[in-house]
């Protein structure tokens, strides 16, 4: 995905920010209007990462609103991609 001045996303190095602000050991917990402002990116981009950051199996949601399971980058590989849980049950 290109951000909107036509460089490309760094995926791996949003994944590793986020790792880096989990809340326990496999969950990390942020707003997206806030993850936005510091990104200095519109919130429907933050949308639209999140999203592919779950269809890639880096994150996957939880029921709680704005928590998201988390996969160590350390052990992600570009082979997992497509591979996100349809469901997370805690």
């Amino acid at each position: 995905m290109a951000d909107r001045y036509g460089g490309d996303i760094d995926y791996a190095a949003l994944h590793y920010l986020l790792w880096c602000r989990r809340s326990t050991p496999g969950t990390v917990s942020f707003k997206q209007a806030q993850l936005a402002a510091e990104l200095r990116v519109n919130q429907s981009d933050v949308s639209r990462m999140v999203t592919r950051m779950c269809h890639d199996g880096r994150l996957a949601k939880t029921p709680t609103r704005g928590v998201y399971r988390i996969v160590d980058p350390a052990a992600w590989t570009p082979e997992m991609i497509g591979t996100a849980p349809t469901r997370i049950t805690r």
